[in-house]
Parts: structure tokens; sequence; C-alpha cells
């Protein structure tokens, strides 16, 4: 099952993205940044092939075999119902110079139905692409010019919440971040939401969580706060896609309420080291690379992979969500209630329940960018009136 292999890649992408960012809050798109590695995959030849597939648990199946499954992957949802709008790109930018072999040609069309451009490979060129298929959401993610040819692609999300929160119960709160606490917006549940559309809950002995629907229950939004003592790291190390897969199946209802906090977060990166974290060496190495199943400039040097760059853009308020991102992939030549509220650091993952593609990931160890925000002292003496009359249902 292809989504399980992909679950696979974005757990293990997620713990080395999160060791690097040494504490930060990180947000990608593991489903953006697989689509564009996959093809490089298919290019790949030999050992810079096998690395490759080993870090996008595609070991074992064909070229054809990871283009038709990404195929069939992206055709199951090109109609996800009213109220959820995901659009998806992929291009490859090609110099004048690189001649592609017409069987990676064919085998891209087939996977993504491709965007060719033929010209220079520039960051700006890239970026006006990636700017007009996000929506503005992602105005640069490409870094470098002069490229022989760049796979990249780009995801849009924007989706309704099947019950929206009202942004009258939204409270400030304090947010516990590793780096000391912060102020937050916390959205609530209310009892005025109907009991279908409560978010689903689970308590399991590595995390407690939400699930939050979003319009029509295809798209749904969960939250993985880890037991106290264990980590977004080793929460998501203990995750693969069928471990993943599981855990949302045990979801069930609950009236308690459940507080969630509005989220702004940007990720810029280059995923050369975290791809290094999970063995793909020899694609960045000029002397061994191989890449000549996609193609090759005449009588020129080996390609090998030089720029990857992912930007990812995630907005959580009461209406729903707002979620962008884009790959660049370039190769050159040579109390009485008991709520459940994610206060401290945790995992969110934006999931097609049908497919189950995850399609955003995120190791939420804060709720915005930056320096923590001061806290007023009317919100820190709420949270130990809280302490006081209620209880913290992790800590049981």
């Amino acid at each position: 099952m292809l989504a399980d292999r992909r679950a696979d890649f974005a757990f293990r992408l997620l713990v080395a993205l999160e060791h690097r960012a040494a504490g930060a809050p990180v947000v990608c798109s593991p489903a953006n940044i697989h689509d564009a590695a996959a093809l490089l995959c298919i290019g790949a030849v030999g050992a810079t092939r096998a690395e490759l597939a080993a870090a996008l648990a595609l070991v074992g199946l064909s070229d054809d075999e990871i283009a038709y499954g990404l195929a069939a992957l992206i055709r199951t949802r090109r109609e996800l119902g009213a109220g959820i709008s995901l659009i998806e790109a992929t291009a490859l930018f090609a110099s004048p110079a690189l001649a592609i072999t017409p069987r990676f040609q064919a085998l891209a069309d087939a996977a993504a139905a491709v965007e060719m451009v033929y010209g220079p490979p520039t960051a700006a060129a890239i970026n006006a692409w990636v700017n007009a298929r996000t929506h503005g959401k992602i105005a640069r993610v490409a870094e470098k010019d002069g490229a022989a040819f760049s796979a990249v692609t780009a995801l849009h999300f924007a989706g309704r919440w099947a019950e929206p929160f009202d942004p009258n119960q939204t409270k400030p709160q304090v947010f516990t971040r590793p780096d000391g606490e912060t102020l937050c917006d916390m959205m609530w549940t209310t009892e005025t939401w109907s009991p279908a559309r409560r978010p689903r809950q689970i308590e399991d002995e590595r995390c407690v969580g939400a699930r939050f629907a979003y319009h029509g229950d295809r798209v749904a939004f969960y939250a993985l706060k880890p037991r106290r003592g264990t980590s977004v790291a080793a929460l998501c190390g203990a995750l693969d896609g069928a471990a993943f897969r599981a855990l949302r199946g045990r979801f069930e209802p609950n009236t308690e309420p459940v507080g969630l906090p509005r989220l702004e977060l940007d990720l810029h990166t280059s995923l050369v080291p975290a791809l290094e974290a999970l063995g793909v060496r020899t694609a960045f190495d000029v002397a061994r690379a191989d890449l000549s199943g996609l193609g090759g400039v005449v009588d020129g040097p080996n390609l090998y992979l030089d720029e990857v760059s992912h930007a990812a853009r995630l907005e959580v308020d009461e209406a729903g969500t707002i979620a962008a991102a884009a790959t660049v992939m370039s190769t050159i030549a040579g109390g009485v209630s008991d709520p459940l509220v994610f206060d401290r650091p945790f995992v969110a993952a934006i999931v097609d329940e049908v497919s189950d593609d995850i399609l955003f990931l995120g190791a939420i160890s804060s709720p915005h960018g930056g320096a923590c925000r001061p806290i007023p002292e009317r919100v820190l003496q709420y949270r130990e009136a809280m302490r006081t009359f209620g209880r913290v249902r992790d800590d049981d």
C-alpha cells in the first residue's frame, strides 16, 4: 500500500527535521516532498536509486509501480467535496542543454501529468510558478540559479471545519514550549456542537489525541499530544504507516471539551541534511551520482542532486485550515469536565481518510514562530485556577 509507505517516510522525515530544528516548530508536507523525490527516484540508477528508494520507503517497487501508484493516489483525491479545495501541481524545469530520456518523460507524465518548462531553471521562474499555484502562500522556495533540471511540486489545501469554532469562545492561554512559555489563542469546542461533529478522542499509552473533521469528513486534522516525559520525536519514532492507521481507527466519540490553539507557522528549509540522515548520500556526490535514467547534458558532465528545498505554511483558525507547500529538487552538471488541551508540543497531521495519505505533518513545539510572547498576569492566574480545580488528562 503506497500510502503506508509514504506515511513511513513522513514520520521518519519529521523526526529528522525536528531534530535539526532544535526546538523550533516544524511543519511540512510529506506528500508534496515525496511526490518530487519519487520522480528523482524514477530517474536514478544503481546505488543512487537504491538509497532514494530506501529513504522514500519504495524498496521493492519498480519505476512503473512508483509512477502509476502515485497517479492512482492523486486520482483518489481530485474530488474531495464541498468545503475542501486541494490543488496539486508538478513541473519539470529543464535547461535547453538537457536531453531528457523518453522513458523518464513518459513515467513522469503518468505519475503526475507534469508541466514541462523549457528554459533556464532560474530561482525566479520556479518561485513565480510556485507562487501562482499556492495562491501566494509560498512566494519563495528556490534559492539558486544554474540548475540543469528541477523537479518542482506545489500543493495548496483549504478546508472548512465540519463544525466551526465559535470565535467568542477563543481565549488567551499559556502554551508551554521547549524554551519557555508563550501566549496563544486557544479555540474551544462547546456544548452547542452536534454530538456527531464533536472531535473524536483517544487515550493511548503513548499519547492523547483529538480528531477534527473537515466538511464532508473525508479529510481530518489530527492532534496528538505525547504523554508527559515523552517527546514529539519519540512519538513520531514509534509511528509508521500501519501504526498510524491503526491509531486513527481507535478514536472514539467523546463529549469533553477540547482546546486547540490557532496556528500560524512557516517553514523554509533545505532538505539535504534530513535526506542525508535518511541515508541519501550518493545522489549529492558529484563523482558517484547516477541520474542517467532522467537524462543528461549532451557531451557534458554527470548530473547530481544539488538543491533540495521545501517551504510550507499552515494556518489554523476558527473557520478551518489553509495550508500550502512546495518542494524543489534541482540537479546540476560536474475540573468537572476533563478537557483535552493542546497546550504543549504535539504532533499535527492533515490526513486524507480514504487514501490514508498524510498531506501535512507538523511537530508543533509552538503555535507561532519567533520568540516567546509575554503572558498577561490574568492568563497565568487562570492557568493556576485550572490546575487547582481541574486536572490534566495526560498527568493521570
